[in-house]
């Protein structure tokens, strides 16, 4: 679906990751294989399920459906609280780099406005009216682009205001919090070496990940041990 996601003479932005293929295809694939196998265990019954990448990515419309389908609303670029038209938005710090703004709930807005302009930036974004509202995120843009994304980062830092820096992979990489969740692994391969692999996000009390194997650099070469396994002759 085109054209409501964005702002105003922009072209849709590209995502950076195939929705498709992974929030589309194999999330949804996961969801109905484990529920079937649910269903298996409690009343012995096997099922076949349809899944298809087109029907969960159109599935994933979840808050602009609703307006369509039950009030005839068709979604356009920057008119709703999401894509564009709220103060919920990335805005550029004076170094370039962006922050990102996600502050809807009340108390993360009100933490927003102390932060950045003090109560009086506060009055000025409760006041609803949409030409208000327009002054509001313009005064939001202005405050950002005061500091450097590091500046902005250490006074957001002990704010719950719902506001984050956007960083590089290679940062992210390196974030307090990707490292405390060891979302980056160290897996064998063939050689004696080890690959930095992302792991699982998934975290289980009693069955732990295991990454036992990179991955074969040579395609096929673990063709005979699969097949031996399962009982297949060549």
């Amino acid at each position: 679906v085109n054209g409501y996601s964005g702002r105003q003479g922009d072209r849709t932005p590209i995502m950076g990751t195939q929705i498709a293929d992974i929030a589309g295809g194999s999330l949804h694939a996961i969801i109905g294989i484990l529920t079937a196998v649910n269903h298996r265990h409690i009343t012995g019954e096997g099922q076949y399920i349809d899944v298809s990448m087109t029907d969960a990515t159109f599935s994933l419309n979840a808050m602009f459906g609703s307006d369509y389908l039950a009030a005839g609303k068709n979604p356009e670029p920057g008119d709703n609280i999401l894509n564009g038209g709220s103060f919920y938005d990335y805005y550029e710090t004076s170094d370039g780099r962006h922050m990102s703004v996600g502050s809807i709930e009340p108390h993360f807005f009100k933490r927003l406005c102390l932060t950045l302009g003090g109560e009086e930036l506060f009055a000025l974004g409760c006041n609803q009216d949409p030409a208000n509202q327009v002054i509001f995120k313009q005064a939001i843009e202005e405050a950002f682009k005061q500091k450097t994304l590091d500046e902005w980062t250490a006074i957001f830092a002990d704010k719950d205001a719902c506001v984050e820096p956007v960083l590089k992979f290679s940062e992210a990489c390196e974030n307090e919090q990707i490292l405390a969740r060891n979302m980056i692994v160290d897996v064998p391969m063939d050689n004696g070496d080890t690959q930095k692999q992302i792991a699982s996000p998934i975290k289980y009390s009693v069955c732990k990940a295991e990454y036992k194997r990179a991955g074969s650099p040579t395609l096929g070469i673990d063709n005979d041990d699969i097949f031996n396994t399962y009982g297949f002759k060549k």
